[in-house]
């Protein structure tokens, strides 16, 4: 193995490492072995910044190596280790580790994590990660941290809350920095020692991963499964780098929250920011969350590609039990391929089943192929549940309220694709109840995990579905539950503040104080009238013994804190209930007066009667030979009033102030809550509403202090009693604060007298009197007079100050109720004032990516000019239309078009031009083809044509080029042509022939006619032959006829005269000869 840089030259690299890493060193280890995805047999690398240390896998018992799978390298627990040879690796000092690990099963022996140590001696140096054994330790799951110095046990192990649990994936972090040792599990710190020390620097030889001491222990190997061990050199994690850490492996990749959703309206995924489920057939929302009519309402979840390993979690309740009532059906349309199902059993509706799909075969156990018989439920009643499948085996497990309650090994794994049907409400049947939220992540939660989503936090009672509560005073609640609160036992209680960190220990029940006691569960108290308690941590208040009160109303311990505080009564009377009933110990009218012939001092349990010959009157403290309150002579005359005696007088004296005087005794003290200004009079006056006095004899009362009140006749003034209270100078009654004001002075001192009240200023809301701070978590107030610190909505953050929220950055979001937004995660954006990130855009059809999206900015994306085209998505350049005919005409183009035929793409590519005559294209070419020898075509031709022949009554004139068509000319009349190549028309020669213009053949002219012969001998037509010729057809002339013959124009033979006659043309008729006459 190699060896590390010096100390001074590794310290410079981690100052450059944590000045070069965005969020501290927690971001990048040092070291770094991911099994997971690694090939079995094969040497996993060092993925750390120092990228050295290659771990090699070793099992020599016959069951191979540690078997890689997805989630990790799974170990068998007989022989399976990695390690990482015999070279020296020197290091030591301040350390870390993080890993994630899931332990099979716990051996009688230690599942040794990791060891790194030297091969001098078994334990020399050695630095290790174990669950402690049971010969140990009880409870053989606790986690164990122990750095050895020589051979000398570490003196650091795990027995506190930090525990491993079989079959659950657990993240832990160990760190040491001087003495201090930390353990954290889940995120959270569960042991810290301060008695612990760094690793000495040492040339560690003898390393591994999965065993101790090279696998040279059977009892020491690991059974479970290791996702990835990861360390830091000079580097004690944060709370904030451990949450950081953890933060992948308790993450919701969808939540949808209907909890005041809006009817009509899609509620949307908050973690992504689009996907939508849409309420559909009437599915309606309320405060509590979707609700469904069992009839035919349902929500339509828009789908995403998803497989491996998930967890579902879902928050409802039953109106009513329907068979096969399906929660959420999260799968394809036909037939639940690859589908995951919650539904209620056919033959038992108020019970549910959780199947997984692999195409369409489902997983299961007994009674129909479900998980677990998860029954049964209750109508109207909220119930959590979480399912997870892990993404390597397909077991399965379900959580109801938080516990593990029923589980599977050997399932289906969720096929990846693209689930198209996800919905809620429908399935075989549908839901007929309410749906308050649907959150679905894609890692197996760890029951911690699940937990953490259904428990409240330390100090408070319920669970974070339905809400949480602080526990009220003289209760706590902490792991493993927080349903309810704890009763802290009888003498102790809780502060009365309202912040969860006074109620999350039962550390944080602590004694009464003396002069208080509390039942066990409730606040401490002042002991009431006529009781004290003289120790802390009382249960009860002890009643004040005979001869002695107390009258107090419990206003202050400092007034009960001793049988001191009990007062004596007065000489001359007595208290005898011998601490029975504090109800006769809780005023001085409960000491009686002694009858005459009797007298007590002070403080007495009982009045003792006279001596023979000695009396005394009522009242008296002593006896004498002449009783108090007269005048002894001869006769025995009585003190008149407003005078007295004490028996050892000559005469009776005028009472002084501060005493009353009724005659016929000696003087009485008022008693305190009384009082006599004046002299000489008989009895004593009660204290006014608004002023006490406290001791005896005393001719004035006192004004009542501030933060008191005193009713008539009040002897101690009383103690507003809580903050919620205030009480001004001379207050007969207490006041009520007012909503959204604090009573002051807001002091500790001061809490239960408590003197004026003040608005609730900005930055602070004001509740039973108290002025609390808006500092927690997502709080923040913006006006005077709140009673409640408000939240930070959805998108936004409070201030610095807490006095007025701000929108998240671009590129951050906030759920609500958070103090600070989050990062986008990568490929993710945020416009300022999010509720969630979405996915950053790609770019539309017709425009390439000029930069990725960053904070605030979304994908820089730029239109394709023509000639180009582009699909659009993560495509950073247009693609040229460039070959096979392709063009495009236009800016934005989605795809280049293809020429049609008779056409060509322009040389820019930006357009198409016809094909020139005497070319041809098919379409999708990028040039027009010549036509071949005796062929031609027209411009913009798909193909060529053979030349043309001239047709009848034509002859040819030129032939035919690629360019131009044959050239044919019209016959003359006189000729005729039947067309073809024929270069010339044939002249109508024989006899009788002619012919019209354009004719295909020569025609003969009839009987009667002969052909009309033109100037240059073309027989152009027909005439008829002239009187007295004729024509029998095809002649070029007609014949006259004989003599004695006769013809009309167009006849085809003349006429002969009878005899002796002869053709007149001026009748035109045949006529006798001269020298005949007509018979």
């Amino acid at each position: 193995m190699p060896q590390h840089p010096s100390n001074f030259f590794r310290f410079l690299l981690v100052l450059l490492h944590v000045a070069t890493t965005a969020h501290g060193s927690a971001t990048y280890p040092h070291h770094e072995w991911n099994f997971k995805n690694c090939v079995t047999g094969n040497v996993v690398p060092d993925l750390g910044s120092f990228r050295e240390t290659g771990a090699t896998p070793h099992g020599d018992g016959g069951r191979g190596n540690p078997v890689c799978g997805t989630s990790g390298a799974r170990f068998d627990g007989v022989d399976d280790f990695y390690d990482f040879g015999s070279e020296d690796w020197n290091w030591g000092g301040t350390v870390s580790f993080a890993m994630y690990v899931k332990y099979d099963r716990f051996f009688t022996g230690n599942g040794v994590i990791f060891d790194f140590g030297t091969a001098s001696d078994s334990n020399t140096d050695s630095v290790l990660a174990y669950n402690i054994a049971a010969d140990e330790i009880t409870d053989n799951s606790r986690i164990a941290f122990q750095i050895n110095h020589g051979a000398d046990d570490g003196p650091f192990r795990y027995t506190s809350e930090g525990n491993f649990e079989e079959l659950t994936w657990t993240h832990v972090v160990l760190t040491v920095s001087g003495s201090t040792m930390k353990a954290y599990k889940n995120g959270a710190l569960v042991d810290t020692n301060t008695e612990g020390w760094e690793p000495r620097m040492a040339n560690r030889n003898q390393c591994a991963i999965g065993t101790y001491n090279g696998g040279s222990n059977p009892d020491m190997f690991f059974d479970g499964t290791i996702a990835y061990l990861q360390m830091w050199f000079d580097v004690e994690l944060s709370q904030s780098d451990v949450t950081e850490l953890y933060e992948p492996h308790n993450i919701v990749h969808h939540f949808w929250d209907f909890r005041g959703c809006f009817t009509g309206s899609p509620a949307i995924d908050s973690m992504t920011g689009d996907l939508a489920a849409m309420p559909t057939n009437g599915a309606t929302c309320s405060s509590e969350g979707m609700v469904f009519d069992g009839y035919d309402d349902y929500v339509d979840l828009d789908h995403w590609g998803w497989g491996g390993a998930v967890s579902i979690e879902i928050f409802f309740k039953f109106d009513s039990f329907q068979a096969w009532s399906t929660l959420f059906q999260l799968g394809n349309a036909a037939n639940y391929d690859d589908s995951l199902m919650l539904y209620a059993q056919g033959d038992d509706p108020s019970s549910l089943v959780f199947l997984v799909y692999e195409g369409d075969q489902y997983d299961g156990m007994s009674g129909g192929g479900h998980t677990a018989g998860i029954q049964p439920f209750e109508l109207n009643t909220w119930t959590h549940m979480v399912m997870t499948v892990d993404g390597d085996t397909g077991d399965e497990k379900l959580y109801r309220n938080g516990e593990l309650e029923g589980s599977k090994s050997g399932g289906y794994v969720p096929p990846y694709n693209n689930r198209n049907a996800p919905s809620l409400g429908i399935g075989s049947g549908y839901f007929h109840g309410t749906i308050g939220f649907f959150k679905v992540s894609h890692v197996e939660l760890s029951a911690t995990a699940i937990r953490a989503q259904y428990y409240c936090p330390s100090g408070y009672y319920g669970n974070l579905p339905s809400g949480c509560t602080v526990c009220p005073t003289g209760k706590y609640s902490g792991y493993p539950s927080t349903i309810s609160c704890y009763s802290c036992e009888a003498g102790k209680s809780t502060t009365t503040g309202t912040s969860a960190a006074d109620h999350d220990s039962p550390m944080d029940c602590t004694d009464c104080a003396a002069g208080e006691y509390s039942e066990a569960g409730s606040h401490c108290t002042v002991c009431p009238p006529g009781t004290y308690s003289g120790s802390t941590g009382s249960s009860s208040c002890d009643i004040c013994p005979s001869g002695r009160y107390l009258s107090d109303q419990a206003t202050s311990s400092d007034l009960h804190n001793s049988i001191s505080s009990c007062r004596e009564c007065s000489a001359g009377k007595k208290l005898s209930d011998n601490a029975l009933d504090a109800s006769e110990h809780d005023h001085p009218d409960d000491c009686e007066t002694c009858n005459p012939s009797f007298f007590a001092g002070a403080g007495a349990p009982s009045c003792t009667e006279c001596e023979a010959g000695k009396s005394s009157p009522a009242g008296a403290s002593a006896c004498s030979t002449c009783p108090s309150g007269y005048v002894c002579g001869e006769t025995n005359e009585p003190c008149p009033t407003g005078k007295y005696s004490n028996g050892d007088t000559d005469g009776c004296e005028s009472c002084e102030a501060g005493y009353s005087c009724p005659g016929g005794t000696d003087r009485s003290q008022c008693f305190p809550g009384s009082y006599q200004t004046y002299p000489s009079q008989s009895t004593c006056l009660s204290c006014e509403a608004g002023k006490y006095q406290e001791n005896p004899g005393q001719g004035t009362c006192v004004n009542c202090p501030v933060g008191h009140f005193c009713p008539e006749r009040t002897v101690n003034p009383i103690a507003c009693g809580n903050v919620a209270l205030f009480c001004p100078a001379n207050s007969d009654q207490v006041s009520s604060v007012d909503e959204g004001h604090y009573t002051t002075p807001p002091t500790v001192e001061r809490e239960l007298t408590r003197d004026s009240q003040t608005q609730c200023e900005v930055g602070y809301a004001c509740v039973g009197g108290k002025r609390l701070r808006c500092d927690g978590n997502g709080e923040y107030s913006d006006e005077v007079g709140l009673k409640a610190c408000k939240i930070a909505p959805a998108g936004k953050k409070p201030t610095s100050d807490h006095k007025s929220v701000v929108n998240c950055d671009a590129g951050s979001y906030s759920v609500g109720n958070a103090n600070d937004c989050l990062l986008c995660e990568s490929g993710k954006t945020s416009n300022a004032g999010a509720p969630g990130c979405s996915t950053c855009a790609t770019c539309a059809v017709g425009k390439r990516k000029v930069a990725d999206c960053s904070p605030g900015e979304e994908t820089v994306c730029e239109d394709c000019t023509a000639g180009k085209a582009s699909m659009g998505g993560d495509a950073t350049s247009c693609t040229e239309c460039s070959s096979g005919g392709l063009y495009s005409d236009e800016d934005n183009a989605s795809f280049c078009k293809t020429a049609p035929a008779g056409k060509k793409p322009t040389g820019d590519r930006q357009g198409v031009e016809v094909c020139p005559a005497g070319t041809f294209s098919t379409g999708a070419v990028d040039a027009c083809n010549a036509c071949g020898p005796g062929e031609t075509s027209d411009a913009g031709a798909a193909g060529c044509r053979t030349c043309a022949t001239c047709g009848l009554g034509k002859y040819q004139i030129a032939e035919c080029t690629s360019e131009v068509e044959t050239q044919c000319g019209d016959c003359v009349a006189g000729k005729a042509s039947m067309g073809g190549t024929v270069s010339e028309c044939t002249r109508c020669d024989k006899p009788g022939e002619y012919s019209e213009a354009k004719a295909s053949v020569c025609k003969t002219a009839p009987a009667g006619y002969k052909p009309t012969i033109s100037d240059d001998g073309l027989k152009t037509g027909i005439e008829m032959c002239p009187k007295n010729t004729f024509s029998i057809g095809a002649a070029d002339e007609c014949t006259n006829c004989a003599d004695g013959g006769h013809s009309n124009p167009g006849d085809s033979a003349c006429e002969q005269c009878p005899q002796y006659e002869v053709f007149s043309n001026q009748t035109n008729a045949c006529e006798c000869i001269d020298t005949f006459t007509r018979a």
